[in-house]
């Protein structure tokens, strides 16, 4: 499997010059999931960055983190979203402190005091639902698994884990699909980690800012 790497262009003075990936990069691969860690790093609020700016890279291997779990999104539940909850510190995005998040049984994030909507139509560029984290959006369901999350680790290295154990068609099924949405403390990075054989042949993967057209997209294929 090959590395990824999106960063910002350093200048010669040492500060970061901010540019439109679109520019430079293009906005979309395609992988082979496997057993694959998508890292999505953010700069912190000083400078403010733009989700579509952010530094990404790929890499495998790792070990799912599993700290003590609440579940959010009940098995056998098709299209459904859960309440607000507390990330359990504060957590920067695109240069705004957020301390709330909720996912659906889709593969959907969002960040922020609103509860994301139980959207299965997964478009990426979309003005709902932001600013969303995609780790595989999807029209999927939970299956005999569940949504759930909980935070590892100590301040100020904490990790808010949302664990999605999904099924890839009706709610009736045994899940298959299991991966995490990672929010770090201090860092304010994302990561995607997906346990061995997860994909979908439709889904979407990225991460979407306040604004629609500022997102990174991976797109998957099996």
């Amino acid at each position: 499997m090959n590395n990824f790497y999106f960063k910002p262009i350093t200048k010669s003075d040492g500060s970061h010059q901010i540019v439109n990936k679109s520019e430079r990069f293009l906005k979309t691969i395609k992988l082979l999931l496997l057993s694959v860690v998508f890292l999505i790093t953010g700069v912190g609020n000083v400078w403010g960055q733009n989700a579509n700016t952010y530094t990404f890279y790929t890499r495998t291997g790792g070990a799912a983190i599993n700290p003590t779990y609440t579940s959010i999104v009940a098995s056998n539940s098709d299209d459904v979203a859960s309440t607000v909850r507390s990330i359990g510190f504060n957590f920067v995005y695109e240069g705004t402190t957020y301390t709330q998040f909720s996912a659906n049984s889709n593969g959907l994030v969002r960040l922020g005091g609103t509860a994301v909507a139980n959207s299965w139509s997964n478009d990426v560029a979309g003005a709902a639902n932001q600013p969303k984290i995609m780790p595989l959006w999807d029209d999927l369901s939970t299956g005999s698994g569940n949504v759930r999350f909980g935070v590892s680790g100590s301040a100020p290295n904490r990790i808010c884990v949302i664990d999605f154990r999904l099924f890839n068609g009706s709610s009736n099924g045994t899940f298959n699909l299991n991966f995490q949405v990672r929010l770090y403390e201090t860092t304010n990075a994302i990561e995607f980690f997906y346990g061995t054989g997860t994909t979908t042949s439709s889904s979407s993967c990225g991460i979407g800012g306040t604004t629609a057209t500022n997102y990174i997209s991976v797109s998957t294929s099996a």
